[in-house]
């Protein structure tokens, strides 16, 4: 219980500090980005799996619900699908200067009628990005299951399995007055059956080298 209290105290105390934080410091965060510029800055192809345009909006494969966006109120919202060889992985990124937006994702996953069944923390590690955080969970839809990897990459550049140490991050980034005040969400999930875990694992990382480089380091 004296263990509780104190962690209560230090939360307090830390909530404190950016608030104070706030009040004296101007104001100053990076230009709010729209969806039109998030869907030119993400991949066309990645190793080999190429983007598959839907009919609506040839920048991405389908629109997200209206009822995601109402809830979330991001930048904008990024759906893509990339195929290779007939196999296909489905990609959505979130992108937002608003903690707020960075809900527990079951919002996006009950919106396409998945159903988180079993989740854990695993690390991935890439060629120039370090090890990214990241929660792999099993899921089932009506007539299939399936996996998931999402994650959230903070302000300071950081890679975090779960939407509270991404605002922890946001926070401490408010108090050494970093400007940036921007986060991405990521969740990847396979279309087709036959691509396992590993593979999948191996599609985020080839993603986020690739990723990097035509968002020029912003995703």
């Amino acid at each position: 219980m004296e263990g509780l209290k104190r962690h209560s105290y230090i939360f307090a105390a830390l909530c404190l500090a950016v608030g104070v934080a706030l009040l004296l410091s101007p104001q100053q965060v990076l230009a709010k980005k729209t969806e039109n510029w998030m869907e030119q800055q993400v991949p066309d192809q990645v190793n080999g799996w190429r983007f598959v345009p839907g009919n609506e909006n040839p920048m991405q494969s389908y629109k997200m619900s209206e009822s995601t966006y109402e809830t979330l109120r991001p930048f904008g919202i990024v759906a893509r699908n990339y195929e290779k060889e007939g196999r296909m992985v489905d990609v959505v990124l979130i992108a937002s200067n608003d903690y707020e937006s960075f809900h527990d994702p079951r919002v996006c996953f009950t919106s396409q009628q998945y159903e988180i069944k079993k989740e854990s923390i695993d690390t991935i590690p890439t060629r120039t990005r370090g090890t990214i955080r990241a929660t792999v969970a099993e899921m089932r839809t009506r007539d299939r299951e399936t996996s998931t990897i999402f994650f959230y990459k903070g302000p300071t550049g950081g890679f975090f399995a779960l939407p509270r140490d991404l605002k922890l991050n946001i926070f401490a980034s408010m108090l050494t007055g970093n400007k940036n005040m921007d986060g991405v969400f990521y969740r990847f999930i396979p279309i087709t059956p036959d691509i396992t875990i590993e593979e999948l694992k191996e599609f985020v990382v080839d993603y986020m080298e690739t990723v990097k480089d035509t968002s020029s380091g912003y995703f």
